[in-house]
């Protein structure tokens, strides 16, 4: 048993070793706008307007992950990225094991495998993807925590400390609004069930739901967190809130499909509540990726105990056992391949997004010894890092605005910066009238490396089905038809500045 058990915890160290590697490569975009609004608070105040932007500088700025924020800007100084990276990789596996702990027998650790489920395997395939030093792991934990306390009847008791647990989730990320939705989904499911209204489950519901609003900014962190979520126009424009059904990845599909059919094959043996859990927050995970980790969460005990079902359903067939444990460990063994090659392919995608590779780290530097007397246009994913690397300007936009909209901008501001970014970058809005009215004379953008195979596929297909299409529209093209000058280059980024003359 020691030894089972010695192997097991060298497994989990394995499995968070991995998490936290990917977590110190990867720089995630919204981190450098989050760390110094940390900053700000600690030092002085909660900004009331947008203090980074000069495009939207009177926009009410609501940072729904303040305490997350403060949190890195409290710890980096003491432990780093580095640090963060490991709490971040607990933070993250925690919420798998506890996720797992749900199951209705561990046999499979017994029995199967003294390295846990394949299904678990699955799963940390899935979620590693979306790992990192990141706000929303925050909020994978609490959401297993929350489930643990819904549905595993060890936890029964502590359905009380629902309520404190929503205050800390209000103050930490926006998708508290995720676990409302979740509690009282389950409650009144179980209302219905059993046909009575309990007044304590009502009490602690409403009780939780008033936590939420025990914030700095009141109703003001619901009102930031809805315009995310219910911006459609997000799905098809930034890549994390895109769909999931075009997003290619095995251990995703292979957890997505295992777990569907052993969930309906056994749907009688989960209550109604557990199987309308799993289809709302699977649906909401096809619409939008970045929801796939909630999903895993919620499916991962679902799955296991399927799976447990159908072990007790076929153990009294003659010589079903060990063809059962044949399959089973072919199926462990194809999801350590998929989890290791999930492995590989992720820290290398980290690796691309890292501060030396993906971001304009000696940009910057050369900037900062010479600082633009105009404002500086810059890519959509750089925005955050710039507010926290180069403080001394400010940003035309950054993570935090995508859905922002001003119903009464002044004269000096966009009633949407991410929608004129957008156009700008197509040619549907003239960017010598934008540079203009902003006083823009830098561009700091990434250089071009090429199209890949499958964009320059993708644009002989277009041109193909299009006839007399229009060329497409290239911002630093133009640029340098415009008699812009590139007063800097490196592998990363290129710095166009206005030509004065």
């Amino acid at each position: 048993m020691e030894k089972k058990i010695g192997i097991g915890a060298i497994f989990l160290i394995a499995l968070l070793l991995i998490f936290w590697i990917r977590g110190v490569v990867y720089l995630d975009p919204d981190f450098g706008y989050r760390l110094k609004t940390g900053e700000l608070m600690l030092s002085s105040s909660f900004p009331e307007k947008d203090p980074y932007s000069y495009t939207m500088s009177s926009f009410p700025y609501v940072e729904h992950a303040w305490l997350v924020a403060s949190f890195w800007a409290y710890f980096l100084p003491i432990i780093g990225r580095v640090g963060l990276a490991l709490v971040a990789a607990v933070l993250a596996l925690g919420a798998l094991l506890i996720s797992a702990s749900r199951t209705e027998s561990n046999f499979l650790l017994k029995k199967l495998s003294t390295n846990g489920s394949f299904l678990f395997l699955l799963a940390t395939a899935t979620i590693l993807p979306f790992s990192g030093v990141r706000a929303q792991v925050f909020s994978w934990f609490i959401t297993s925590v929350l489930l643990f306390i819904l549905f595993d009847s060890r936890a029964k008791k502590y359905f009380v400390i629902l309520p404190f647990l929503f205050l800390l989730w209000g103050n930490l990320h926006g998708s508290f609004i995720a676990g409302l939705a979740i509690l009282f989904l389950v409650v009144v499911i179980r209302w219905v069930r059993k046909k009575k209204i309990a007044p304590k489950e009502f009490l602690i519901s409403a009780l939780s739901l008033a936590a939420t609003l025990v914030n700095p900014y009141g109703l003001g962190g619901w009102g930031e967190a809805l315009s995310s979520v219910t911006d459609t126009s997000l799905r098809w424009q930034i890549s994390e809130w895109m769909p999931a059904v075009f997003m290619v990845d095995l251990a995703f599909i292979s957890f997505l499909v295992f777990s569907t059919i052993m969930i309906y094959r056994f749907r009688k043996r989960f209550k109604v509540e557990e199987v309308m859990l799993y289809v709302l927050v699977l649906l909401a995970a096809l619409l939008s990726r970045r929801h796939i980790p909630l999903w895993v969460i919620v499916s991962l005990p679902l799955a296991t105990s399927a799976l447990n079902h159908f072990y007790n359903e076929v153990k009294s067939i003659k010589k079903a056992i060990p063809r059962f444990k044949k399959v089973y460990t072919y199926a462990w063994v194809g999801s350590l391949i998929l989890l290791l090659s999930q492995s590989f392919f992720s820290i290398r995608s980290a690796y691309f997004l890292s501060e030396d590779r993906f971001y304009p780290k000696k940009a910057i530097t050369f900037l900062k010894n010479e600082l633009p007397s105009g404002e500086i246009f810059s890519e959509y994913g750089w925005g955050g890092y710039l507010v926290w690397k180069l403080p001394e300007k400010k940003v035309f936009i950054d993570g935090r605005m995508p859905s922002w909209r001003l119903s009464e901008p002044s004269s000096h501001e966009l009633t949407s910066a991410f929608n004129t970014y957008i156009k700008l970058l197509e040619g549907e809005v003239d960017y010598k009238g934008v540079f203009n009215d902003f006083g823009i004379d830098t561009v700091l953008w990434p250089k071009n490396e090429g199209l890949g195979v499958a964009d320059r596929l993708a644009i002989k297909i277009e041109n193909f089905f299009v006839k007399n299409k229009v060329e497409r529209f290239n911002l630093i093209t133009q640029l340098g038809k415009d008699g812009w000058k590139k007063t800097y280059e490196d592998e990363t980024a290129l710095i166009y500045k206005r030509d004065k003359k």
